[in-house]
Formats: C-alpha cells, structure tokens, sequence
C-alpha cells in the first residue's frame, strides 16, 4: 500500500506520519496545495545523516535546520490559521517527525499532464520503501508489468542480487509480456538460459503467447487442432501445420519420432528460439509465418520465408 498525498488539510500530516509508522511509503504531490506544500518545502530545506548497521544497510535520517524552521512554522500559521496554537505546534511536530524518514516519503513535482513520470514516482517510493528480498521479487514484477527497465537497472538490479530461479522467473513474465529490455537485461545478469530454456518451457511459451495473436489462433481453432485433450499449442502442431503450409517440402524436426521424447526430458532448446516470440509484427496477418517460419530456422532448420 502507498499512500499519496494530494494538497491535504491539518489532519493530513497526522494521516501520513501513521502510514509511515506502518511502514508504508508515502508520495506527496508538490504543487497540489497547503500541507503537501508544506511537506515538499520543509523536505527540501532538510539535511541528511547516514548511518550503516551492522550489516552494512544504509540508512539516511533527515532533519530541518533550525534557520528554517521560521519559514515553515509561518506556512503553518498561513494555511491553518483557524487552528489554536497549540494545535499548530502540535502540527509541526508531527512534520518534524514525518521528515526523519527518507526511505518512505519521496517528494513529486507536479508539472504538467506527464502521467509516465506520475508512474514511475509512486514505482520509485515503492522501491524505496522496503529492502527485504520478498519486496524486491514483486517490486521487479511491478517494473517489468510497467516497462520501467531505468528503475529496474538503477534502484533494484544495481542493489539486489537475486537466485537464479528469480531470474527465470522475471525472465518468463518478460518474454510472455514481450518486454525485450527486460529479457536482455536478465540475460546479462546472468539467467541460466540453459537451465531455464527447456523444450517443455518453450512448449508453454508457445502455448501462452501465440493463443493471443488472433490470425494464428484462429487458424488452429479453426482446424480443430485446438481440440487435443490438453487443449493447447503444441510443439508437435506447430510443425504439422507449418509442413502442410509448405507442401511437403520441409520436414519440422518438432514431428520426428525422437522430438516428444525430448520434450519429455530436460533438454535445453537454442536460445535463439525465443526470438520470435518478442517480435510484435505491425500487421496480424504474417504473424504466422513471422513466427513459426522464423523460430524453425533458428532452429536449425533449413527455411527462406519469402
């Protein structure tokens, strides 16, 4: 949960100490008006001390000077004039305390209609707010699910470093997501493609993926080739069809006695493979010879798709 904070009246720097106090990260949104104003401008007057523990986390306490305290004290009085002295004090207190912690309040100016950067603040004070690995796991799966690749590399990436079975499976949302910067990335920290990249995990690439391009899923409904009893893309079909569009001139090693075999085991396919599934044609309809042409040579196979 992140709590957001739009212009916000006496009551709202309370409500934003509480959610900080439980550990959620709050986004307060810089020209939006009174306490989310005040909040922005006492931030941006603070000063930061790091401090490490005894696991080398880093941790940044913040405070505002008292040469500024003035200023802020009389925004205070500006905005909440109806309240009592006490209350205001009370109020500014509370701010004091708010500030402290700059792992979970994170400051976004508004400028304008730019709703991408509006995204990626709320990512970046998720990111920022919590350090355990389990955090991390979804903090990632959120970024891939956003395309937020700069904030995967600088602020999770750069910082954690994940098992292997974490990055196959931030490797699978991305491929069947077709986030091509993601699949690179992960590639370059060091996914083990051939551990990862097995024909049945191929098998149900293909299955997933090629179910939500129309022209090709139409088709093999259309045949009833749909009609097995698990109901989905095969590797095995994928052949069949691809030989009978062809007319006999081309044998698919997916329909060789020994293939179902080696789906069954756990046999590494060519990396090369997944290629076409992270190409997006811009017409649906070469989808087909896009994708199944193309991945049958890189299979080996020996294939010009005119």
């Amino acid at each position: 949960m992140i709590c957001i904070l739009v212009e916000g009246g006496p009551n709202s720097i309370a409500t934003c100490l509480a959610a900080i106090n439980n550990g959620n990260p709050v986004l307060v949104l810089d020209g939006s008006g009174r306490s989310a104003d005040i909040i922005a401008k006492a931030h941006s007057y603070t000063k930061g001390v790091v401090t490490r523990d005894n696991n080398n986390v880093e941790t940044v306490h913040r405070y505002l000077p008292d040469e500024y305290k003035a200023d802020i004290t009389s925004d205070i009085d500006k905005h909440f004039h109806f309240l009592s002295e006490d209350k205001r004090v009370i109020l500014f207190e509370s701010l004091l305390e708010l500030l402290k912690y700059d792992n979970l309040l994170t400051i976004y100016r508004l400028q304008g209609d730019k709703s991408n950067d509006f995204d990626n603040a709320i990512l970046i004070a998720m990111i920022r707010s919590v350090n355990d690995a389990k955090a991390k796991m979804s903090q990632m799966m959120l970024a891939i699910t956003w395309d937020r690749l700069q904030i995967a590399q600088e602020l999770i990436l750069a910082k954690h470093q994940f098992e292997d079975h974490e990055l196959e499976q931030f490797l699978r949302v991305a491929i069947i997501q077709n986030k091509t910067g993601f699949v690179q990335k992960f590639l370059n920290a060091d996914a083990d493609m051939k551990h990862y990249l097995t024909y049945s995990e191929l098998e149900s690439l293909y299955d997933t993926i090629t179910l939500k391009r129309q022209t090709f899923g139409k088709v093999m409904r259309a045949r009833g080739e749909l009609d097995n009893p698990q109901g989905k893309i095969t590797l095995h079909l994928i052949g069949a069809f691809l030989e009978e569009i062809i007319e006999g001139r081309f044998k698919s090693v997916y329909t060789t006695a020994n293939f179902e075999e080696m789906c069954g085991s756990v046999v590494a396919a060519p990396y090369s493979a997944l290629i076409p599934l992270l190409v997006t044609p811009h017409h649906d309809y070469y989808t087909l010879l896009v994708l199944l042409g193309n991945t049958l040579v890189l299979l080996g196979n020996t294939l010009i798709v005119l």
